[in-house]
């Protein structure tokens, strides 16, 4: 190595320990009773402590970013008509009052199940069918998607980097 490039890496050193040392101070206040057990450490202690408190914080921001997603998804299926004619009803009950009627191998819009009967749309509104007049195609389900992608490793080197710094004590004198 020439004399230029140690002097410039001495410049980037002394640099780098000013930018340290004043992001050092200002942190450790920052951060409360972590910061107190932070300076407690050797230098090179509360370096490995705050550049695992910065690499923690970075990879969540990534991760919350970047590596999250969620994805819902409703699907309802559709209710078929399996006999000639099929009663719709204004309630669960073959007391019901008729409110429309269906023919075989029509669909109907599920809406909802209770006791034997489909809540199904009509023209004028809603209506009830029995379970033993219509087939139910397709199922009604809720796809939530999410995936972590590695930016967890990143966050544990840094959860391991601040452990290591803080166990780091200075020698008493």
């Amino acid at each position: 190595m020439g004399n230029e490039t140690k002097i410039q890496v001495r410049e980037i050193k002394k640099g780098m320990e000013a930018a340290g040392s004043v992001l050092e101070r200002y942190l450790i206040r920052f951060l409360g009773p972590v910061g107190r057990k932070i300076s407690e450490a050797t230098q090179t202690g509360r370096i490995m402590a705050l550049v695992g408190i910065a690499t923690v914080a970075v990879s969540l921001v990534l991760i919350a970013v970047f590596a999250l997603s969620f994805r819902t998804e409703v699907q309802k299926g559709v209710l078929v008509v399996s006999k000639q004619i099929v009663n719709i009803r204004d309630r669960a009950s073959i007391k019901g009052k008729v409110v429309a009627k269906a023919e075989k191998g029509e669909t109907l819009s599920y809406i909802s199940s209770a006791e034997g009967w489909y809540q199904v749309r009509v023209t004028d509104g809603t209506g009830w069918v029995s379970h033993d007049m219509v087939v139910r195609k397709g199922n009604r389900t809720v796809i939530i998607e999410y995936e972590v992608k590695g930016f967890g490793i990143v966050f544990l080197a840094g959860v391991g980097l601040f452990i290591a710094g803080i166990l780091q004590k200075k020698k008493k004198k």
